[in-house]
C-alpha cells in the first residue's frame, strides 16, 4: 500500500486513518503540524507579546494543543509565551495531577504549570456543593467552577488569552445537537477564536479546530505523550465517557468514509454560521459580588459557593 500524501509504498500497519487518507507516520504528522499552525495564522490566535495560558486536563486534546502552540512560538519565532494552567478540583484528582505534571516533564520544554487546589481554596469539593444545593448533575457545577477560574486565575497572573483543547469534532456535535434543541444561535461561539467582550474577560483560542479527535489521539500515541484513558470520575465512580456524544463522533467519522473531508467541509460551514449569528451576541455584565463577567447580576459561582 502507498501513503496517499507521499506516495511511498508502506506496510499496512505503518499506514494511518486520518483526514479522509491513509498516511504515513511523518506525512500524518506534517499535515496535522500545519493544519493547526494554518489555524492559528488565519485567526491570529498568537500574536507579539501574547501570555497565552492553556487548560490542561490530563487528556490528549489538551496536551496536543499546548504542545502546538509552544512548537508555533518556536517555529514562527513569535514573542510570545505559553503556559499550563491546571484545577485540582479535590485530593481524589491527585493521579490526574501527577499525570499532568508527567505530561510537562516528557515535553522537554520549559513550559511551566499553574495549578489552583479548590479544596484548599474554598474548604469544600463540588461533591459537596451539589449535595448541599441538591444538584443530581456535579458535571454542571465542576464546569461552573472550571470556567469561572479558568478566566479569573490565569488573569491575575496576567496572562491576555485561555486556550482549550476543543476540536472539530467536538464542534460538529456540538453544533447538530444544539440543532436538535431548536437552540442553533448557541453556534454564534463556535469559532477558533472568542474576543474579550469584557475587561475582567480572557480572550480564548481554539488551535485544534481544524483538526478531530482522532488525530489528536494518533499524535499522541505516535510521539508516546500520556494521557488519561477510560478515566474513572472519583465524583462518579463511573467513566468519563459521554455516551451519547461519543456515538455521534462514532457516526460522522462513518460519514466521512463515503464522503471525503466531510468534517472540514461541516466545520467551515459552522464558522459562516457563526459569523452570521454573533450580532445578536449580548455583551456580559459585571457579577455584583466578585466582580467577574456574567450574564446575570450574581454569577453562577459566587451562588454556588460563596
Amino acid at each position: 500500500m502507498r501513503c496517499q500524501s507521499c506516495k511511498l509504498k508502506k506496510p499496512k500497519e505503518e499506514l494511518y486513518s486520518a483526514f479522509s487518507m491513509r498516511l504515513c507516520q511523518d506525512c500524518f504528522l506534517r499535515i496535522y503540524e500545519r493544519k493547526i499552525f494554518r489555524i492559528i495564522k488565519k485567526f491570529k490566535l498568537v500574536q507579539k507579546h501574547d501570555k497565552i495560558v492553556v487548560a490542561l486536563s490530563g487528556g490528549k486534546d489538551s496536551i496536543a494543543a499546548l504542545l502546538k502552540l509552544q512548537k508555533f512560538i518556536e517555529t514562527e519565532g513569535v514573542r510570545a509565551t505559553v503556559s499550563a494552567y491546571h484545577i485540582r478540583l479535590s485530593e481524589d484528582f491527585k493521579p490526574v495531577h501527577e499525570l499532568i505534571k508527567k505530561q510537562i516533564k516528557n515535553s522537554n520544554s520549559n513550559i511551566k504549570l499553574y495549578v489552583t487546589d479548590f479544596q484548599k481554596e474554598f474548604d469544600t469539593t463540588p461533591l459537596e456543593i451539589a449535595k448541599k444545593v441538591k444538584e443530581k448533575n456535579v458535571c454542571s457545577i465542576c464546569a461552573t467552577i472550571k470556567r469561572y477560574l479558568m478566566n479569573k486565575i490565569p488573569r491575575e497572573i496576567g496572562f491576555n488569552k485561555v486556550a482549550t483543547g476543543h476540536h472539530m469534532d467536538d464542534f460538529i456535535v456540538f453544533f447538530i445537537k444544539d440543532v436538535l434543541s431548536q437552540q442553533p444561535e448557541w453556534a454564534a461561539k463556535f469559532m477558533p477564536m472568542l474576543p474579550s467582550t469584557h475587561p475582567k474577560q480572557l480572550a480564548r483560542i481554539r488551535p485544534l479546530f481544524e483538526v478531530g479527535g482522532n488525530e489528536n489521539k494518533l499524535f499522541c500515541e505516535l510521539n508516546n505523550i500520556p494521557y488519561l484513558k477510560d478515566y474513572t470520575c472519583p465524583f462518579l465512580n463511573r467513566r468519563m465517557i459521554d455516551i451519547t456524544r461519543e456515538r455521534w463522533f462514532k457516526e460522522i467519522y462513518e460519514i466521512e468514509k463515503w464522503n471525503k473531508n466531510f468534517r472540514l467541509h461541516f466545520i467551515k460551514g459552522i464558522v459562516k454560521i457563526s459569523k452570521q449569528l454573533q450580532t445578536g451576541l449580548t455583551k456580559p455584565t459585571t457579577c455584583e459580588k466578585c466582580g467577574e463577567p456574567t450574564k446575570e447580576a450574581i454569577c453562577r459561582f459566587c451562588r454556588l459557593v460563596k
